[in-house]
């Protein structure tokens, strides 16, 4: 089959069915998703004509010879995302997945342990993770902040995406209808996320804190004082103190995070959008908490990486630490 041919089965508009289905199918996935498996195609079928195969023919053994021409010119984690690009278009042409046979997760693991090693003996640093934005480092950020307008937007947006593990895009994404008053504090809404691509919804609590680090009052002075009372919550503010009309990018609320923690005297390049969401996990485990009340309150589907949360947070209580008597 040529590469035109192969690349057009994995595009869902391409298939033969009604415009009704093909819409569907269009939105099971997001844009952008579909663009990355397509490129991820591209790149095999390119590989694979080079060498004289045709690429939804390929086996296995092919998908392996794949994965170690390109180890030198990208990194595992890539690899691994190619995968899933790759095997959509067998699945797109209902042919086997070869990208899920044992052997090709296990020449995977053999390059990322190489890469690995290689990046030890050449002594390269290792990429920083987005540093947690933990209790005492947000209410410096807090306390850093102006009492402007965009100060106390900025105030609520930091307190309330620590208290409810925000993804950026979700925290921005909310509107005052998504939001509902409880004794407790406010439930809020989140209609679609990353790891939610249906729109299924799930709700977060935002409790009640302690003084000027309480994310429900937070939040409530900020609306009050943009006087929102539909729409975006969180909008952006120009030089001048002026709301202005629209959301807050999710870029802009990285800013937010990089600034304010430049305003407490930290390392702003050490903080990103993530450090809300981390930070949350981070001191949920100091506090003991049981990893599936931590995954259920940040909406996370993976424990990996919640179970890496608890143990950087825990990283101090290990009682070995404090029993050798130094």
């Amino acid at each position: 089959m040529r590469t035109a041919d192969a690349l057009a089965r994995t595009d869902p508009a391409n298939l033969p069915a009604s415009p009704a289905v093909q819409a569907l199918r269009v939105n099971a996935k997001a844009p952008n998703t579909w663009g990355a498996y397509k490129k991820d195609w591209r790149a095999f079928t390119l590989w694979a004509e080079s060498a004289g195969l045709a690429p939804l023919a390929a086996t296995s053994a092919d998908v392996c010879e794949y994965l170690a021409a390109r180890a030198d010119q990208l990194k595992a984690s890539s690899l691994e995302r190619q995968l899933a690009g790759i095997g959509q278009a067998f699945t797109a042409a209902n042919l086997p997945n070869p990208c899920r046979a044992p052997q090709v997760r296990e020449v995977l693991k053999g390059i990322r342990r190489e890469q690995a090693a290689q990046a030890a003996a050449e002594h390269r640093p290792v990429t920083r993770k987005a540093a947690p934005a933990v209790t005492d480092i947000l209410q410096a950020m807090v306390r850093a902040l102006p009492e402007t307008k965009a100060g106390l937007r900025d105030r609520a947006l930091l307190l309330v995406g620590m208290a409810g593990a925000f993804r950026r895009s979700e925290l921005v994404g909310l509107d005052i209808a998504d939001l509902e008053t409880a004794a407790e504090g406010i439930l809020a809404t989140v209609r679609q996320s990353k790891t939610d691509q249906e729109g299924a919804g799930m709700t977060k609590a935002i409790a009640y804190g302690r003084g000027a680090t309480c994310p429900v009052r937070a939040l409530r002075a900020w609306i009050q004082a943009a006087g929102i009372t539909e729409g975006p919550i969180f909008r952006p503010v120009n030089q001048w103190d002026q709301i202005q009309p629209g959301r807050l990018t999710g870029t802009r609320a990285a800013l937010v995070i990089k600034r304010a923690a430049a305003g407490a005297g930290l390392d702003p390049e050490a903080y990103s959008g993530h450090s809300l969401r981390r930070g949350m996990a981070t001191q949920a485990a100091r506090g003991n908490a049981q990893g599936y009340d931590i995954m259920r309150a940040g909406g996370w589907k993976s424990e990996r990486i919640v179970n890496g949360y608890i143990g950087e947070g825990r990283v101090w209580q290990n009682t070995a630490i404090h029993s050798l008597g130094l």
